[in-house]
């Protein structure tokens, strides 16, 4: 919506939407510059932005300390998220790693200095 031509919306109702509406919700699992990633929360202004568990490497490995990042506070924060994972792609990343994302959102993960 952004990214279409000049005068199709209406910017400020545009970025009021995007404020407040989670582009990427809760449970969201995503690929990032680090690695594999749950979406943990989202903050009212940065929701292109959000906080991540980062719990798997690039190359697919579960990390043996899970960590919290938010990428709002991260350079190019919203640039580091990489592809988002959905239905089949991600029941098969799942079943390869026989985990339940999920179950990282109820721990507490050191966060990212």
């Amino acid at each position: 919506m952004k990214n279409i031509g000049t005068g199709q919306f209406d910017e400020t109702l545009i970025d009021i939407f995007f404020n407040n509406v989670a582009i990427y919700p809760v449970g969201t699992i995503m690929k990032t510059r680090w690695g594999f990633a749950i979406v943990k929360a989202n903050s009212f202004g940065k929701t292109q932005a959000p906080t991540v568990v980062l719990f798997a490497s690039l190359d697919g490995r579960l990390l043996s300390c899970p960590e919290t990042i938010d990428l709002a506070e991260e350079p190019d924060g919203t640039d580091a998220i990489d592809m988002v994972y959905a239905d089949n792609e991600l029941r098969h990343f799942i079943h390869a790693l026989d985990i339940d994302p999920a179950d990282y959102l109820k721990e507490d993960s050191p966060s990212r200095a």
